[in-house]
C-alpha cells in the first residue's frame, strides 16, 4: 500500500472515535455504520463535530461528518487551513473502497516548517451517510518518518474496517 493510503486509515480510525464507542482496541460510528480497529496509543479529541487524533510521534488526523451540500464549503475551509503548508506534489482525487465503502482520496507531498510532509483528504461515505444525506470528511498529515513508524498499526487499521 502506499504511505498515502496507511495514512487513510489513520484518519478513519478518528473519524469513527469520534461519533463512536470505544470498546478494548474496537471502535464503533454506529450513526453512520461502521467500524474498525484503533492502536490504544493514539491520542483522541473530541471537539463538536469535530475528532482529531495523533500519534505520539505527529502523525495527525481529523474527522468530520458534514452535509452532503455542505461539503464543498467545509473542503474550501480545510484549504484555508493548509495556509502554513507548500504542496510540492498533488495527486488526483481517485475512487477507493474502504473496507466496501466508497471513498474518494486526493494524496499529496509538501512541506510545513522545514519538514517534508505527506498528507491526503478522504470523502467517506459509510453505509449510513447516504441516508441521512451526510459524508465523512477526514484530513491526515504526517512526516515520511513517522509514517514509516507506524506502518504495523496502519496496516492493521486500513485492513480492520468493516461496514
Amino acid at each position: 500500500m502506499s504511505r498515502f493510503k496507511w495514512l487513510l486509515g489513520l484518519i478513519l480510525i478518528a473519524l469513527m472515535a469520534a461519533s463512536g464507542t470505544a470498546l478494548a482496541d474496537d471502535i464503533e460510528n454506529t450513526d453512520l455504520g461502521f467500524g474498525f480497529w484503533a492502536p490504544d496509543a493514539w491520542a483522541q479529541d473530541a471537539d463538536g463535530d469535530t475528532f482529531t487524533m495523533t500519534s505520539e510521534d505527529g502523525l495527525a488526523i481529523v474527522f468530520m461528518d458534514v452535509p452532503a451540500d455542505s461539503l464543498e464549503a467545509a473542503l474550501e475551509g480545510m484549504e484555508e487551513g493548509l495556509e502554513g503548508i507548500t504542496l510540492t506534489e498533488e495527486g488526483e482525487p481517485e475512487e477507493i473502497e474502504i473496507g466496501g465503502m466508497p471513498a474518494l482520496i486526493a494524496e499529496a507531498k509538501g512541506t510545513m516548517e522545514g519538514n517534508d510532509i505527506e498528507l491526503f483528504i478522504v470523502v467517506l461515505i459509510p453505509p449510513k451517510a447516504a441516508e441521512k444525506d451526510q459524508a465523512t470528511l477526514i484530513f491526515g498529515l504526517g512526516t515520511p518518518a513517522a509514517i514509516e513508524a507506524n506502518e504495523a498499526d496502519i496496516e492493521k487499521f486500513v485492513t480492520s474496517f468493516k461496514a
